[in-house]
């Protein structure tokens, strides 16, 4: 059964996680659903890298897209907590039917 998500916040409330290596070291192949103490993971791909990738296909604001993008990531996340960051991001694009473009660094 797939929740409704209307906040990150409502995504990383469901997940625990204990970051057991600090600025990512030793992770950065994974998505961890729940990172929210010092690096809140779910933001920073909402914010860094979905939000940009749609409004550059659509060229719409990124307001438009926020409430999608969000339930994308929940989704995926009850699909994929902790597994690869390849097939948490292909999910994504499959869901947003979008390209994301190759990260500059591991944790992109």
């Amino acid at each position: 059964m797939t929740n409704y998500y209307s906040s990150v916040a409502d995504i990383n409330e469901l997940y625990s996680y204990e970051d057991t290596h600090p600025k990512g070291k030793g992770d950065p192949s994974k998505v961890s659903c729940g990172q929210t103490k010092d690096y809140n993971e779910l933001q920073y791909i909402l914010d860094k890298r979905l939000l940009p990738a749609l409004k550059a296909k659509d060229g719409v604001s990124v307001s438009s897209h926020k409430s999608r993008s969000i339930q994308a990531l929940g989704e995926t996340c009850e699909l994929r907590n902790g597994q690869s960051r390849t097939e948490f991001y292909k999910l994504l694009e499959d869901k947003l039917k979008i390209q994301l473009p190759d990260p500059k660094h591991p944790n992109a």
